[in-house]
């Protein structure tokens, strides 16, 4: 997950990437993040939070 749910961030950036987003969203929502896998879990989890839009702008 930490090299694939990175790709759901840079598809925002092209209108004509909704449908690989989509199959990106479908994937990061549907699979339980691992907190155990340091690394991986950060990057689902900020990935999750910027591809929902739920971020904040400092």
């Amino acid at each position: 997950m930490a090299f694939t749910v990175p790709s759901a961030v840079s598809a925002l950036a092209d209108p004509g990437s909704q449908a690989w987003l989509d199959a990106l969203w479908t994937k990061l929502a549907s699979t339980a993040i691992n907190f155990s896998l340091y690394y991986g879990g950060c990057v689902q989890l900020q990935s999750r939070i910027v591809a929902s839009g739920n971020y904040r702008v400092p």
